[in-house]
C-alpha cells in the first residue's frame, strides 16, 4: 500500500513538473517589455462599470479600455502618473 502511494506520489510530481516547464516556455514568448517615455499616449484599463461611469463610453473598443491619456511623469519602469479627465 505505502509503495503504490508512493509511486502515485512520483508520477504527479513528475505531470505537475512538466507542466510548469511547458508553461515557463509559452510565457516567456507571449511577453515582450513595453516601456513609454514622457509625452507618449497610452489606453487605461479599468473595470468596466468604473469605465462607464467615471470616464465616459469608449465606443470602439472593449469596456475594458478606455484613453488615450497623455503620460505626465514616469515613476517606475511599470507605474506612470497619467493625464486624466477631472470629473
Amino acid at each position: 500500500m505505502i509503495i503504490k502511494m508512493y509511486n502515485i506520489l512520483k508520477l504527479v510530481k513528475k505531470y505537475v513538473s512538466s507542466a510548469q516547464e511547458q508553461a515557463k516556455f509559452y510565457a516567456k514568448k507571449s511577453r515582450c517589455p513595453r516601456e513609454f517615455e514622457v509625452s507618449d499616449k497610452m489606453f487605461l484599463r479599468v473595470k468596466p462599470l468604473k469605465s462607464q461611469l467615471r470616464l465616459g463610453k469608449c465606443p470602439k473598443l472593449s469596456l475594458y479600455y478606455c484613453g488615450p491619456f497623455a503620460i505626465l511623469k514616469r515613476i517606475s519602469k511599470v507605474a506612470y502618473e497619467l493625464d486624466l479627465p477631472k470629473e
